[in-house]
């Protein structure tokens, strides 16, 4: 029994599932495309935030690079301008008071126009300073001065020595009190320093301190923007002493200095390939940027070049040559932000699934609606076209057929003949059998009248037990031979209307030809038919079970005659 069971259950999973074969594969390909389509969502978040990261890390790079080498550019410009005037070649040369407060008031002039100028001053062949202008003092230091500064062992005053006539250095420098320790909120300064020589003769050096709050301001406004505000991104400018950071979204940086052990100061900054784990861990994405030489091999660090000056003046840069400009993001905290979780995945998973089902069982039903809509638009067109008690045409079919699809096709054969047959005295089967036998009788006889029938014969129910048939490619002279085969098959048939009770019926005929060639036209046809009912009418005033003809064709030897096939 209990296999037997089981036999029914798998018998009608089976049955279940053969049936609605189409359905279930469906199901599973909707399925399979909703699945594939959450997964390849996932690594397309991941891939959008990527590149989106590339795009803001490169605009923010740019922004940085850009903004030092502008305000180097634009020192540079006016330094050259300045070192070049009468008046502070007067000075260098003769170094008297007058020519002094010359120079004062035109560095104050260009402290005044300049925003972003902090001090201005002049250092002699020996690194010491003979004269200086801060921003809003308006006073020189004597030369004889206590108080000046000695720049001699400084490592710009360094790197100036080393310069060309035509050369300018930007150089960034630590705070007053971060050269060992870390300082927070700090401003940025810079330094563009270029020597003054007159008739080739080199008499000191002029020297730019520049604040760097553009800088600040400019990272603050191409980070408003971030995707995710509290993983905001780092720029790091590396120095010879020190690193200058700010975040994302911030105008204030820190300063960093490097390591004053010499092994772990240069493990910090080379290679550049791969910075100190100590400030890059496996979480950050970085981006390296280096000025003024090729990029390493093999890595991602992308070369800048400086900006050319014309007349053969040269910016270069004192920054770190190794590593200038660093842009760290925390990708991973980026990615967790955007990576669903396990249960999220699930979730996506099942929504993708119950989505997959769903959309199979609606198209499904649509398919089988509209299977539906469609059976039930034939069956309407059928009933009208079809005799619902033999399946033939109806009257209306045939005069549509004839008079459209028949008549328009000039290929179809011609000439056609025009029959109507009639049960002959079916009323007394109707009574003697009943409506039922009759009704059996009519279905048979069509069956029987269409024996032979070719392509583009047709049949119908003309009314009652009255039935019209259109015969193509029949001359006028085969009509009569054509009706009286149908006429015989009729009256040999053998009806079964009970169990034993057969009968036989005879039919009459009247036939009439159609005139064929291009003057064939719905008028023609129903003269045909109106000349055949009018023989059928001689053939039942002769007795019925025979068939008679009227041909109306001038080229037939029985125009205008009525001729009678009498049957006994």
């Amino acid at each position: 029994m209990k296999n037997n069971i089981f036999a029914g259950v798998r018998a009608s999973c089976k049955k279940y599932f053969s049936n609605r074969y189409f359905f279930w594969w469906q199901m599973v390909s909707l399925i399979f495309i909703f699945v594939v389509g959450v997964s390849t969502s996932w690594q397309y978040r991941i891939e959008t935030a990527v590149q989106q990261l590339s795009q803001r890390q490169q605009t923010l790079v740019n922004l940085a690079i850009n903004s030092i080498t502008r305000q180097g550019v634009e020192t540079a410009l006016h330094a050259a301008e300045l070192r070049e005037s009468s008046v502070v070649i007067q000075f260098m040369e003769q170094r008297t008071e007058r020519a002094g407060d010359d120079v004062t008031a035109i560095f104050g002039h260009a402290l005044a126009t300049y925003s972003r100028f902090d001090y201005i001053n002049i250092v002699d062949a020996t690194g010491i300073e003979i004269i200086r202008v801060n921003t809003g003092i308006k006073d020189a230091l004597p030369l004889r001065s206590v108080e000046r500064k000695d720049w001699s062992e400084t490592v710009i005053f360094t790197k100036a020595v080393e310069l060309s006539d035509n050369q300018f250095m930007i150089n960034s420098v630590a705070p007053l009190s971060g050269k060992s320790v870390a300082v927070l909120d700090a401003t940025p300064v810079y330094q563009v320093v270029t020597p003054i020589a007159i008739s080739g003769k080199r008499y000191g050096y002029l020297i730019y301190n520049l604040k760097s709050q553009v800088f600040g301001k400019g990272v603050a406004a191409a980070t408003s923007n971030w995707p995710i505000k509290s993983l905001q991104p780092e720029v790091d400018v590396y120095t010879v002493d020190g690193v200058w950071s700010i975040r994302g979204g911030s105008e204030q940086f820190n300063w960093v200095p490097l390591p004053s052990d010499a092994e772990v100061r240069k493990n910090f900054l080379e290679p550049v390939a791969h910075l100190s784990s100590e400030r890059i861990s496996e979480r950050w994405m970085q981006f390296v940027y280096v000025f003024g030489r090729k990029a390493p091999e093999n890595s991602d660090i992308t070369a800048f070049e400086w900006p050319q000056l014309p007349d053969g003046l040269e910016l270069i840069s004192g920054i770190n040559e190794s590593v200038p400009v660093v842009l760290r993001v925390n990708y991973e905290g980026i990615l967790a932000s955007i990576r669903l979780s396990a249960r999220d995945r699930w979730v996506e998973l099942a929504a993708a699934i119950l989505a997959g089902v769903i959309c199979a069982y609606g198209f499904n039903w649509l398919t089988v609606w509209t299977a539906t809509r469609r059976r039930e638009s034939l069956e309407l067109n059928d009933i009208g076209n079809r005799d619902f008690l033999t399946g033939i045409m109806s009257r209306k079919a045939f005069l549509a057929y004839a008079s459209s699809n028949f008549i328009s096709s000039p290929e179809l054969p011609r000439p056609c003949a025009t029959l109507i047959l009639n049960v002959d005295f079916f009323r007394e089967v109707n009574d003697n059998y009943g409506h039922l036998a009759g009704d059996t009788v009519l279905k048979k006889m069509t069956e029987v009248a269409q024996i032979g029938f070719r392509e583009h014969d047709r049949i119908a129910r003309w009314g009652g037990d009255e039935f019209v048939l259109l015969l193509t490619n029949v001359e006028s002279s085969q009509i009569l031979g054509v009706a009286e085969r149908i006429r015989r098959r009729v009256a040999q048939m053998q009806y079964k209307i009970e169990e034993a009770v057969n009968i036989q019926v005879t039919a009459s005929i009247g036939a009439a030809s159609i005139r064929g060639g291009s003057d064939m036209d719905a008028i023609s046809v129903m003269d045909s038919i109106r000349t055949a009912d009018k023989a059928l009418y001689r053939a039942k005033k002769g007795g019925g079970n025979r068939v008679a003809m009227i041909s109306e064709d001038p080229g037939s030897s029985a125009y205008g005659l009525s001729i009678t096939s009498d049957v006994s």
